[in-house]
């Protein structure tokens, strides 16, 4: 992610088409430093720290021209954007397609530099905790810190199996479970990788470790608590503990966990777990493969 530009600036970049609709991609910082960010199933919470793709949204100004205190503005991600629940007073997101127009507009309202926003029904947004809900007042509407930020990237995908020093790979074994106890590669031993950042594999980029295809794809997660690695469902799964970043160096490879440990093979030479060290524990070597994974 490139650094920021204030949301106000962006006028300079995206002004120049008056009357005509124009979507921007921006980030929406609340006071205390989280941004608001897509869930599974049409949701929206407040728990992230960092911009990711799902903390970025596409703020179309229906109006052209400069965002401006007054606007009709959307907020869309992907396919999908802000809708008002006005029965559970709450905002969620719903498929462009086929939804209801009055329902998803909104007025931008500007104060001090930061924004905020007005319903379709005339309520304001407002974050109660991780929830992104609907209030009467609009002395009670949460003032957002809105920025540019660069357009999410197209992932980069790699099929690949993990070696470690000891000559184990890295494999999945039943119930969510991971080891490393296998001398071969078979289908369990092989893996995507996906390098969020997109374009050529670099060092510290983050990625997530995915396993089988479909709807039964899992992928890799740190367990910070139990400092051991396991699969979870990737379908529905929130980004904490999800999210590796990647190292090369003379001695291999490393994979960071969320934590900042490193996922390592344990004493007993088969078992996963995460440590602090960088040593024949936790430095791995990449085989690619041309075997897609197998299915869970």
């Amino acid at each position: 992610m490139k650094k920021l530009i204030p949301f106000l600036l962006m006028i300079l970049s995206y002004g120049i088409f008056a009357q005509q609709a124009t979507e921007i991609p921006v980030s929406l910082k609340t006071p205390d430093g989280k941004f608001i960010g897509q869930v599974a199933n049409g949701g929206l919470d407040v728990t992230a720290n960092a911009v990711s793709p799902k903390q970025t949204f596409y703020l179309q100004d229906l109006n052209g021209g400069k965002p401006a205190d007054g606007d009709k503005v959307k907020l869309r991600q992907d396919a999908s954007q802000w809708h008002e629940d006005k029965d559970k007073k709450v905002i969620h997101r719903v498929p462009i397609k086929g939804a209801k127009e009055d329902e998803c507009v909104f007025i931008l309202k500007v104060k001090d530099k930061l924004i905020y926003f007005q319903t379709p029904s005339g309520k304001f947004v407002k974050v109660d905790d991780i929830a992104v809900i609907t209030t009467d007042d609009a002395k009670n509407a949460t003032l957002f810190d809105a920025q540019v930020v660069t357009p999410p990237t197209t992932s980069t995908n790699y099929t690949l199996s993990f070696k470690f020093k000891n000559g184990n790979y890295l494999g999945m074994v039943a119930n969510g479970g991971m080891d490393a106890s296998s001398k071969e590669i078979t289908p369990k031993q092989i893996f995507l990788m996906v390098d969020l950042n997109g374009g050529e594999l670099a060092n510290g980029d983050s990625v997530k470790i995915l396993f089988g295809e479909g709807q039964t794809q899992s992928q890799l997660r740190e367990d910070a608590e139990k400092n051991l690695i396991h699969r979870i469902p990737l379908r529905g799964a929130k980004d904490d503990g999800c999210i590796f970043k990647i190292f090369s160096t003379a001695q291999g490879v490393l994979l960071q966990t969320a934590s900042g440990k490193y996922l390592a093979i344990a004493a007993d030479g088969k078992s996963l777990t995460t440590t602090d060290k960088k040593d024949d524990t936790s430095f791995l070597t990449t085989v690619q493969s041309t075997q897609p994974p197998a299915k869970p």
